[in-house]
């Protein structure tokens, strides 16, 4: 069994793996780690769930020294009670990939709006320039639809 530790609470899993992938923004490698953990008790469900919906969280796994500042990925989970009306506890079965947080710095965002800006304005030229060789008569919307 391998303990995972997700901002001080404390979980064994028997299934983990852990691999490195790389990041949309910057290309850098960061950490991804996927587990299956079972969580007994309302109570400490709801502690995971308002961790896991913060921005970043800290993520250790002692026994493969790795330690990181995690942010969500995939997510699923489903729940099991012998008998709820007696009061058994609940336990709630997780699938948690959790991957390493990566701090996107202002620039890169504003890059990739000056882009979509600009990528707006070639559309609106192009729309334009379409309409008017419509209307002079040199091309038909059915054929312009065939060059795109």
């Amino acid at each position: 069994m391998t303990k995972i530790i997700i901002s001080n609470m404390e979980f064994n899993t028997k299934e983990f793996y852990h691999d490195l992938i790389r990041s949309e923004y910057t290309n850098e490698k960061l950490i991804r780690i996927k587990f299956e953990i079972s969580v007994k008790g309302r109570e400490d469900n709801e502690k995971l769930k308002d961790i896991l919906v913060e921005e970043c969280f800290d993520v250790s796994v002692p026994e493969d020294d790795i330690q990181f500042i995690g942010r969500e990925g995939e997510i699923s989970y489903n729940y099991l009670a012998d008998d709820v009306s007696k009061g058994d506890p609940v336990e709630f079965i997780y699938v948690l990939e959790l991957i390493e947080y990566e701090e996107v710095e202002e620039n890169i965002m504003n890059d990739e709006s000056e882009e979509l800006g600009y990528l707006t304005k070639i559309h609106k030229k192009l729309l334009a320039i379409e309409k008017l060789l419509i209307d002079k008569g040199i091309a038909t919307k059915e054929e312009i639809d065939e060059i795109s």
